[in-house]
């Protein structure tokens, strides 16, 4: 896989890190990598919703797109 460190680092940092896999990566890191190496779009992670997809898109660069519906929905964060 290609990317660069610093560009995945910085998606990584940008995910809640809920580690849920419902992007369809086995965590957050891996789904970063994915994203910096432009192998998977920066719209499917619903723990993050709205908010960090709009972070993902100003780090990667890429245009903003929603939440994908198959993905889940975006939902309240919960305090254990």
């Amino acid at each position: 896989m290609t990317f660069r460190a610093g560009l995945a680092e910085s998606a990584d940092a940008a995910l809640p890190q809920s580690q849920c896999t419902k992007c369809g990566y086995e965590g957050c890191r891996p789904y970063a990598e994915a994203m910096a190496g432009g192998q998977a779009e920066i719209n499917l992670c619903p723990p993050g919703g709205e908010a960090v997809i709009r972070k993902l898109a100003r780090i990667l660069n890429r245009p903003y797109k929603p939440l994908d519906p198959a993905r889940g929905s975006e939902k309240p964060h919960h305090v254990a």
